[in-house]
């Protein structure tokens, strides 16, 4: 009430956040727009989200957008990554690629983790900026060093393929494990893959199974699939053929085109559950329509032989060439 920006935002965070005070986003928006009239960008920005989702006030996304724009304007890197994102996706303001490409530029150079991963996704792909993989490789890399999650997993991407730097199949497996001890799936599913295979790290098939477990009961159909398939072959963990047949199946009603088939083979021969052929020609039926090669094989002969479905020559042998012109042999 003295006049003190900083006293006048902290306050109207912890009535916002009801922190030692009763909630109220009425007293919290007058408080960041005392703030904001006397030209703090901190107050602008957290004005301006307020209009924006409507707390406090009706929602005014224009009014909003002023707001935020002077706050980024006035080198506020939250503003700065925000204004951003709104340019680049045209909420209530114009779509402009180029000019979002700025500020999130300027935010990452000033220090702001999320704009240094939204900014690099903007590079790799050539949105608003000329595409660089150097550059994107570079920013990803800034924003898993900086504690982004998923710039650790994009980051580790790119050291495993030399995508942008060389390649290091070692670096890769550092920032996959950074991303998985924060909980991104996408990192623990490559983390896992690569302890499978000995790739970059030493070959650990239990410690494998964990990572691809703990993604499976994230319902990851990726994890559904690689755990499904250890559990199917017994590696890195006790063989459960039941158990498979129930992860396969999460997997490939997930749409994962590969735990089909497998689903549809342990079906097909009663492995681990009740044989069915008519679910079994169903799944191969999906997994080829999908481009699975050993999925239009197996669906292709089952269809020749009869097996659950009645036989159908010219159909079959349509799958059997879609699986000979892609490398498919008996």
């Amino acid at each position: 009430d003295k006049g003190s920006t900083i006293g006048m935002n902290n306050y109207a965070y912890m009535v916002k956040n009801g922190e030692g005070i009763e909630k109220n986003d009425d007293e919290s928006l007058r408080y960041y727009k005392m703030s904001s009239n006397k030209g703090d960008s901190e107050g602008m920005l957290y004005y301006g989200l307020m209009l924006l989702n409507g707390e406090g006030t009706p929602k005014n996304v224009e009014e909003s957008i002023r707001y935020i724009k002077m706050s980024a304007d006035k080198g506020n890197t939250i503003a700065m990554n925000k204004y951003g994102s709104m340019l680049k996706n045209g909420t209530g303001v114009s779509t402009n690629k180029k000019e979002a490409c700025r500020y999130l530029k300027m935010a990452a150079d000033k220090g702001y983790p999320k704009a240094m991963f939204n900014y690099a996704l903007m590079v790799k792909k050539g949105i608003g900026v000329e595409a660089n993989n150097e550059e994107a490789a570079k920013y990803f890399k800034m924003s898993a060093d900086n504690g982004i999650a998923p710039g650790m997993f994009k980051y580790g991407c790119i050291a495993k393929s030399g995508d942008g730097v060389e390649m290091n199949k070692e670096e890769a497996c550092h920032y996959f494990k950074m991303g998985s001890d924060l909980g991104d799936i996408d990192s623990m599913n490559n983390y896992g893959l690569m302890l499978y295979e000995g790739d970059g790290v030493e070959e650990n098939k239990e410690e494998a199974a964990r990572y691809f477990k703990k993604t499976s009961d994230q319902d990851s159909k990726i994890g559904q699939y690689k755990y499904g398939m250890m559990l199917k072959n017994g590696e890195g963990v006790s063989e459960n053929k039941k158990e498979a047949v129930r992860y396969l199946k999460l997997s490939s009603d997930k749409g994962q085109v590969e735990a089909m088939n497998e689903y549809g083979k342990m079906v097909r021969d009663g492995e681990g559950t009740e044989r069915n052929l008519e679910e079994a020609i169903r799944y191969f039926k999906m997994s080829a329509d999908k481009g699975n090669i050993e999925g239009m094989y197996n669906y292709s002969k089952m269809l020749n032989e009869s097996e659950g479905i009645e036989r159908d020559e010219a159909e079959s042998l349509k799958y059997l060439k879609l699986a000979a012109d892609d490398g498919q042999v008996e």
